[in-house]
C-alpha cells in the first residue's frame, strides 16, 4: 500500500466535509495546527475520556514510541492513509465516515467518490486509500457486531419511551401538586421501568466494551507495525556508539570512492572499446584504463557489518524480530530472481554492444581524404 503523505490543505478539506454545519467564525469541534488536527479544548472538556471529542488513536496505542495521548492530535500533519483510517474509527474523525455514509472497514464503491469534483482529488485519494487499508485491517481483526449495537440502541430507545409513558401515567409533572407528591410519583414511575433500564444499561455496557476492544485492535493493526519500525530505527540511532558511527562514515567514504573509480573505469573502457581515433595516443589511453582498474582493485568491499552488543540487545528488546524476518524474506525473494536478472542483463548488454568498425573504415583525418 502506498505511503503517500497528505498535507494540511487536505486535512482542512476533510474537516469541512465532515462538519459542513460550522461556519467560518463558529467555534468548531476541531482546530488545525501546524503538526496536526486537534479536538478543541472546549469540546474535550464536556466529554468523558474515550468518547466522541475526547479520543484519539494515541489512546489505544500504548506501545514503546507511541505518542502521548494527552497531547497527540487525532490526525497528524502530514498524514498517510493508515493514520487517516485510524482517526476515522472513533472520536471527532468518525464524522468523516458519517459524512461518507459508509462504515470504515468495508471497501468504497465508485458512487461514494463521485460526490467529489476533480479539484478535490487529493481528498478523494486519501479517502480511497484510507478505506482500502481499513478494509485490510478489519479482514485481520474481524468485523464489529453492528447488529448488536443496533439492538442495544433500540433497547435504550424503548426504555426512554417507557420512562416518558410512566411519567405521564403517574402524573409526575401535573400542575399544582407538592414537591413531595411529585417525588413519590416519580419514584413509582422509576420502579415500573427499573428492569427495562437495567437491561438497556447492560446491553449498552456490553456493546461499549466490545467496541473499545475492536477499536483498539484496529488501531494496533493499522499503526503498530509502522510505529514500531520507526521506534526501533530511532532507538538504534540513539544507542549507536561513536565508534560505530565513525565506522559508518568510513564505510560510506569507501563506497563513494569505489563508485567514483568504477565510473571512471567504465568511461575509459568505453573509449578504448570504441577504437581509434583517440584524442590521446592509444598507449596513453590504455595505460589510463589500467590505472583505473588498479584503483578499483585496491578498494575494500564491505560484505558484513558487526553491531555492538548493546545495539543488538536494544533492537531485540524493542521487538526487531519481525522486522528481521521481513528483511530476510525480502532478500530471499530477491536472490531467487537473481539468475533471471543476470540473463536479462546479459541480453541487454549484448544488444547494446557497439559493433566492430568496418576493416576499411578510417578516421576523419586519416588517408588524406579530408
Amino acid at each position: 500500500m502506498s505511503q503517500r503523505l497528505y498535507d494540511s490543505a487536505t486535512a482542512e478539506a476533510l474537516r469541512k466535509f465532515a462538519y459542513p454545519e460550522y461556519r467560518e467564525l463558529d467555534l468548531k469541534p476541531y482546530e488545525i495546527r501546524e503538526n496536526g488536527v486537534y479536538a478543541t479544548e472546549a469540546f474535550r472538556d464536556v466529554c468523558q475520556p474515550g468518547t466522541i471529542f475526547n479520543w484519539t488513536p494515541a489512546d489505544d496505542m500504548g506501545w514503546p514510541g507511541s505518542p502521548n495521548p494527552d497531547t497527540a492530535p487525532f490526525l497528524p500533519i502530514p498524514f498517510d492513509a493508515k493514520q487517516l483510517a485510524a482517526a476515522m474509527i472513533d472520536g471527532a474523525g468518525q464524522s468523516i465516515a458519517y459524512a461518507m455514509e459508509h462504515r470504515l472497514g468495508y471497501p468504497l464503491n465508485d458512487d461514494a467518490l463521485n460526490k467529489f469534483p476533480d479539484r478535490m482529488r487529493w481528498m478523494r485519494d486519501a479517502l480511497t486509500e484510507a478505506y482500502a487499508v481499513g478494509t485490510a485491517a478489519q479482514s485481520v481483526v474481524g468485523e464489529f457486531d453492528h447488529d448488536q449495537q443496533a439492538r442495544a440502541h433500540a433497547m435504550v430507545q424503548q426504555f426512554e419511551e417507557a420512562n416518558e409513558q410512566a411519567n405521564d401515567r403517574e402524573g409526575v409533572f401535573e400542575q399544582g401538586i407538592t414537591s413531595n407528591e411529585a417525588s413519590a410519583r416519580r419514584a413509582r414511575a422509576v420502579a415500573s421501568v427499573a428492569d427495562l433500564k437495567a437491561q438497556a444499561e447492560r446491553a449498552q455496557a456490553t456493546v461499549a466494551e466490545k467496541w473499545k476492544a475492536w477499536r483498539k485492535a484496529m488501531v494496533r493493526q493499522l499503526l503498530r507495525a509502522d510505529s514500531r519500525r520507526s521506534y526501533i530505527a530511532r532507538r538504534l540511532e540513539e544507542m549507536q556508539s561513536d565508534e560505530y558511527k565513525k565506522s559508518n562514515l568510513v564505510a560510506d567514504a569507501v563506497f563513494e570512492r569505489r563508485e567514483t573509480a568504477q565510473s571512471k573505469l567504465a568511461l575509459r573502457q568505453a573509449v578504448v572499446d570504441a577504437g581509434p581515433p583517440f584524442f590521446a595516443p592509444t598507449d596513453v589511453v590504455e595505460a589510463d584504463v589500467e590505472r583505473a582498474k588498479r584503483e578499483v582493485g585496491r578498494l575494500a568491499t564491505v560484505s558484513a557489518y558487526k553491531l555492538p552488543a548493546d545495539c543488538i540487545h536494544a533492537a531485540r528488546a524493542a521487538g526487531s524480530h519481525g522486522w528481521i524476518a521481513e528483511v530476510k524474506a525480502a532478500r530471499a525473494a530477491l536472490r531467487a530472481r537473481a539468475p533471471d536478472a543476470y540473463r536479462r542483463a546479459a541480453a541487454m548488454n549484448k544488444a547494446h554492444k557497439r559493433p566492430a568498425p568496418h576493416p576499411r573504415q578510417q578516421g576523419l583525418f586519416d588517408g588524406g581524404t579530408a
